[in-house]
């Protein structure tokens, strides 16, 4: 008999082991499964030294969404027909807690912001739940706070 189940309970543990390597190498996370989907910016801050100022609320002046999918992400943000266009693409991962997005593709005023950064990932702080999330990006000048609701 224990020669029978031997067999069955080792082949378990591999499996059990390969799924469990697999998910943690692929940064599985609670944050990565919430985080897929189409979702709207609600409102815009920045904080810098130690003041907050909100640059929109309910979206009004400021329309952008992302969508996240399968490791990819794009935004777009409504432009004024006078004003600067601003989109991406490219995919995201979660590292350290964090979300890190690398744009492969991106407006020509993207591309300008992303040349004087110095890199084509953004780190981002995230807090997020089923229905919002709140990143924040921080770069030399201070901190963006940007808040999402999930497009249903």
């Amino acid at each position: 008999m224990k020669k029978k189940i031997f067999p069955f309970v080792a082949a378990l543990v591999l499996v059990v082991t390969f799924i469990t390597v697999t998910a943690f190498q692929h940064g599985d996370t609670d944050a990565e499964s919430k985080i897929e989907g189409v979702w709207k910016m609600t409102e815009l801050s920045v904080a810098n030294n130690g003041n907050t100022t909100v640059i929109c609320e309910d979206g009004s002046s400021v329309l952008q969404h992302k969508i996240y999918s399968k490791g990819y992400v794009m935004w777009t943000r409504l432009a004024d027909i006078n004003a600067t266009e601003w989109h991406g693409f490219g995919t995201y991962r979660f590292e350290d807690g964090k979300l890190i997005e690398t744009l492969l593709t991106t407006s020509q005023s993207m591309e300008k912001y992303m040349e004087n950064q110095g890199s084509r990932d953004f780190i981002i702080d995230l807090d997020i739940d089923e229905n919002q999330y709140i990143q924040t990006t921080c770069h030399e000048a201070g901190c963006t706070i940007e808040k999402y609701e999930r497009v249903r």
